[in-house]
C-alpha cells in the first residue's frame, strides 16, 4: 500500500461540441482535438497501510477508530512464463469493513473485476474482459472464495459454461460447456473438484478436455484426429 505513483488512462476522443451562444442564438460547431493531449485518470495509488485487529476490523495505522473510506493500493501478479501483471485495487470501507463494490482495474483502466460486500461480507463476483464485456458472474461465501451457481461468457457474449462450486472453491455436481456459437458441446459430473463421470462431449471439447482436465476412467481418452483442435 506504500505506493505513490499514478497510472494514467489515455481517453479516447476525436472531438468535442462546443456551443457558443451569441445575439440569443446558439451555435454548435464542432472542433478537433487530440488525443494525446486527454487524459483520464484512474484512482490514485496511497500510502495508507492499514491494520485488521482482534475485532475483525480495519485501522489505519496509528488511528483509534475503524476506518472508514477508500483504500487504492497496486498489486502484481507473475504467471506461470514469468512476466508480470499490474492491477490496481480500489477498496471501499465503511466502520472498519469492506463496504459496498471492491473494484480490480487493469492497468489501462477498465475494470477487471467487481466484488460486492455488505457490511464486510462478500456477496457475489463479476469479472471483466479488458474490453469492458462481462466475463463470469459467481456467488462468494464468508470466506471470500466462490460457492454455488456459476456462469462464465466467451468474449463474443455466447454462455461459456455453468454449474456450482463446493465450499472450496472447487467444480461440484453438473458443469455444461458451450462453444462460442452456443451450442452445447461438454457435460461433465463433478465430485469436490474431480472428474468422475463425462455425460457428453464433442470431439473438439475431449481435446480440450485432455489437456485441462485429464483422462476419466471408462472415457474415451483418444486425443481427437490432427487438424480438431481444443476450442
Amino acid at each position: 500500500m506504500m505506493i505513490e505513483r499514478f497510472l494514467l488512462v489515455p481517453a479516447v476522443c476525436a472531438a468535442a461540441a462546443v456551443a457558443l451562444v451569441a445575439c440569443g442564438v446558439k451555435k454548435t460547431e464542432t472542433v478537433e482535438l487530440n488525443p494525446d493531449e486527454l487524459e483520464v485518470q484512474a484512482p490514485a495509488l496511497d500510502e495508507i497501510t492499514l491494520v485488521l485487529k482482534e475485532d475483525g476490523k480495519f485501522y489505519q495505522e496509528g488511528r483509534k477508530k475503524p476506518f472508514g473510506g477508500v483504500d487504492v493500493e497496486e498489486r502484481i501478479e507473475v504467471d506461470a512464463d514469468g512476466n508480470e501483471k499490474r492491477f490496481v485495487i480500489e477498496t471501499p470501507y465503511r466502520s472498519g469493513v469492506i463496504d459496498g463494490v471492491k473494484r480490480t482495474y487493469f492497468s489501462g483502466g477498465s475494470v477487471r473485476e467487481e466484488r460486492h460486500y455488505k457490511k464486510g461480507k462478500p456477496l457475489h463476483v463479476v469479472g471483466y474482459y479488458s474490453d469492458g464485456s462481462k466475463k463470469l458472474e459467481r456467488l462468494l461465501n464468508d470466506q471470500d472464495v466462490a460457492e454455488g451457481p456459476s456462469k462464465r461468457w466467451h468474449r463474443n457474449g455466447t454462455l461459456a459454461n455453468e454449474g456450482s462450486y463446493d465450499a472450496h472453491e472447487e467444480h461440484h455436481g453438473i458443469w455444461k460447456e458451450y462453444a462460442e456459437d452456443g451450442s452445447l458441446c461438454g457435460q461433465y459430473e463433478w465430485e469436490h473438484g474431480k472428474l468422475k463421470r463425462i455425460i457428453f462431449e464433442t470431439d473438439t471439447q475431449r481435446g480440450r478436455r485432455l489437456v485441462h482436465y485429464g483422462e476419466v476412467e471408462g472415457a474415451n481418452n483418444t486425443p481427437p484426429a490432427a487438424g480438431v483442435a481444443p476450442r
